[in-house]
């Protein structure tokens, strides 16, 4: 085709998103189609002297006006197939497009891990590697103070922290996520790791609790390695290793990780408000029992609870942080399969929860809720 001449199922796919309100240009669409991300039009051959046609493919429309809502002048298009991967789950992304966006944010990724592992070897002396790592933290923490000491859009040094406890927790969580648990020791681990859970929420996991959770984990750690379970147990990341697991998971699995975190995420917004409006109601006496008696439930609620209620330019990436952490950590799928095993019974009644906490407060359904009715 000439270049500058619009194919049919280009012009097509643009006057179909133009009557929705969603202006794209045809070198767009391109773009798009070359990282993987839009489906290409589908070609048809009806004979001489008419030669070949084409018309969108029958998921373009949704997908295009997907990453077009979301997407940014001048920013990544990887970034928007990701916040649409995880905001809009039944947008059916191209597979090919979700590993790359996926493998994308993984090689942009800058965490505290990051920073260590970038400046601190990784062989020689193990005190003196430790050493340079905290000294590297330090540093990197007392640089960005107010300015940038954020979790889930929250300042870690805001009038309402403590700054102290914050500086002196921090250090050992970020050299633990770089190098591994057993780099810091088990003991200054697990102490820094409890405080920090009582900074963010100090309702979340009492002592005793806390005790339960950390006896339960370590026996995971001694029965299958001492990296076995996300969240808890960070070992030194490899990034080639993460970018293989992305590159040979099945898509379905990928999807299975998303829409189970997903749930649980949903899910705790919806029974914390059904907590205090309604909670004689069997599903929430449920739920609140299950979170009391289970401390390995109760600490993944504690670590995605919050996202429920983060601003949606953090949530996004907290979402796929997490979708990435499950994938890439031995002993994350398993996790995170049984937590959703124990609450099925209490995400299945969470449509008729939410609809009695909605009445009460006088809220309408969510427009996806009202035609699924």
């Amino acid at each position: 085709m000439p270049r500058g001449q619009v194919g049919a199922g280009d012009r097509a796919l643009i006057e179909d998103l133009g009557e929705r309100g969603v202006a794209v240009s045809v070198s767009q669409l391109e773009r798009w189609r070359a990282q993987g991300l839009l489906p290409r039009n589908q070609r048809s051959w009806p004979g001489r002297p008419s030669g070949s046609t084409s018309a969108p493919h029958p998921d373009a429309l949704a997908i295009a006006e997907a990453l077009a809502l979301h997407q940014r002048t001048g920013r990544s298009a990887f970034k928007a197939a990701l916040q649409v991967f995880v905001n809009s789950p039944h947008v059916p992304l191209p597979e090919q497009g979700v590993r790359a966006a996926l493998e994308w944010y993984v090689r942009r990724q800058r965490t505290g891990a990051t920073l260590i592992t970038d400046r601190v070897p990784a062989g020689g002396d193990p005190d003196a590697v430790l050493d340079a790592a905290y000294s590297v933290v330090t540093e990197a923490i007392s640089r960005v103070g107010g300015r940038r000491g954020r979790v889930l859009g929250i300042s870690l040094f805001a009038g309402r922290i403590d700054t102290a406890a914050v500086e002196e927790a921090l250090p050992t969580l970020l050299v633990a996520q770089a190098l591994g648990v057993e780099a810091v020791g088990r003991d200054a681990y697990w102490d820094a790791l409890h405080t920090f859970f009582q900074l963010v929420d100090p309702g979340a996991l009492p002592h005793s609790d806390w005790e339960s959770v950390r006896a339960s984990i370590e026996r995971d750690m001694d029965a299958n390695g001492a990296h076995s379970v996300p969240s808890y147990a960070p070992r030194r990341r490899d990034l080639e290793v993460d970018l293989e697991k992305i590159r040979q998971a099945p898509i379905d699995l990928l999807h299975g990780i998303r829409n189970d975190l997903l749930a649980l995420i949903d899910a705790s917004a919806k029974y914390l408000a059904a907590t205090a409006l309604i909670p004689d109601h069997p599903a929430v006496q449920e739920w609140t029992r299950i979170l009391a008696s289970d401390p390995l439930v109760r600490a993944k609620f504690t670590v995605l609870g919050p996202i429920s209620i983060a601003s949606p330019a953090q949530a996004w990436k907290q979402k796929i942080h997490h979708v990435i952490s499950t994938l890439t950590t031995p002993g994350s799928v398993p996790d995170l399969a049984r937590t959703i095993t124990i609450l099925s019974p209490s995400l299945n009644d969470l449509p008729e929860v939410a609809a009695i906490v909605r009445a009460m407060l006088g809220l309408s359904a969510p427009p996806d809720e009202r035609t699924n009715q």
